[in-house]
């Protein structure tokens, strides 16, 4: 038979154990009887490590707008745009931040696989770092655009005499993968890298600095940036190359181009190196992802990712998402480290060729 403690008994204990009992009320999680009430009347920081306009400042500011409206207690949301470094200066602030559930990063989903591929970023654990999910888990073709002053087909390109640049903020951005692998193996691109920004590397393209660029795969991006690109006749740019399957009717039709070759088609590469490009298409899809540091208690993560799930799914966040020209799709935290655990299995040239791509070592 059990024996329940005798009321007396237990208050002895207490008295016995007073300055234990009294420390552990005073370190309690304020939070672990009510997550809304914790989260009431706080300010909630989501981290860009790029300048201002660009597609992580973009989506960060739509869930500034939407995600507050699921989070329990409704807290102020701000976003902070910590530009540097290729987003590391913002990766590195966070993962040192108080693990209040107060700080998240969107971050570039390539810092995981560059661990994974063995190297060691400063102040970043893939293994223990918090995880909300992915808002832009999208496998949409990509596309390199040429200014048409200097070339309208990759046989032009080719023909130059010399490498048209590419600019990216940094190495190994999913978006900045192709481009490299084409200058990897030898075709006639220089990528330029320092870029703070998506928004910065389009500006270079339109005052002429760049020939060549990977960032204006969407129409709607173009047309709420620079309209004029489009209004000129012809366009003031034309697609030369696509991966990831055909270019939508809507976005050929939008400057009367014709569908581009696959990148497979104008660049072969060796085995290997082609099969670490269709590893990068199965990994690169889409690249924010929301992050927390270590140690922030379970039931503050789970309201948070709950509610950055519900965010997602928010028709009122889709609809203002796709006017940005942002699409939307979920990839819930659980599975992000399964989807990219794949580049564990490739073979040792392959990922070789990968760390070249992600590290540029």
């Amino acid at each position: 038979m059990n024996h329940r403690p005798h009321r007396k008994t237990i208050l002895a204990r207490a008295i016995m154990l007073g300055p234990l009992v009294s420390l552990l009320i005073v370190v309690a999680p304020s939070w672990a009887a009510d997550v809304g009430q914790y989260f009431t009347g706080k300010t909630l920081r989501i981290v860009v490590g790029y300048a201002p306009g660009g597609g992580y400042d973009t989506i960060a500011r739509l869930f500034a707008v939407h995600f507050h409206k699921h989070l329990p207690g409704q807290p102020l949301i701000q976003v902070v745009n910590m530009p540097g470094a290729g987003s590391e200066i913002g990766l590195r602030y966070v993962m040192k931040a108080k693990a209040d559930g107060l700080t998240i990063l969107n971050m570039p989903k390539v810092f995981i696989i560059r661990e994974l591929l063995g190297e060691d970023i400063k102040e970043f654990d893939y293994q223990r770092a918090l995880y909300l999910g992915q808002p832009d888990a999208v496998a949409d073709a990509g596309v390199l655009m040429a200014r048409t002053q200097i070339a309208t087909s990759w046989k032009e390109i080719a023909n130059r005499g010399k490498p048209a640049t590419n600019g990216e903020t940094e190495v190994g951005t999913s978006v900045s993968i192709p481009a490299a692998w084409l200058e990897l193996i030898g075709a006639p691109i220089k990528n330029v890298y320092g870029y703070g920004g998506g928004s910065e590397v389009l500006g270079a393209f339109n005052r002429g600095e760049l020939d060549l660029t990977t960032r204006a795969s969407e129409i709607a991006l173009i047309k709420r940036s620079f309209p004029e690109w489009l209004e000129k006749k012809p366009a003031y740019l034309t697609p030369i190359v696509r991966w990831r399957g055909l270019l939508g009717k809507d976005f050929l039709d939008a400057g009367k181009w014709p569908q581009p070759p696959d990148i497979f088609e104008i660049a072969k590469g060796t085995e290997p190196q082609r099969a670490a490009l269709e590893a990068w298409m199965e990994l690169g899809t889409g690249s924010k992802v929301f992050t927390l540091p270590p140690g922030v208690p379970a039931d503050a993560y789970q309201a948070l990712k709950k509610s950055f799930e519900a965010t997602v799914a928010d028709p009122a966040f889709v609809k203002d998402a796709t006017a940005r020209g942002v699409d939307v799709t979920l990839l819930r935290a659980e599975n992000l480290l399964t989807s990219v655990k794949k580049v564990t299995f490739a073979s040792d040239e392959v990922r070789q060729i990968l760390r070249k791509l992600y590290t540029g070592k």
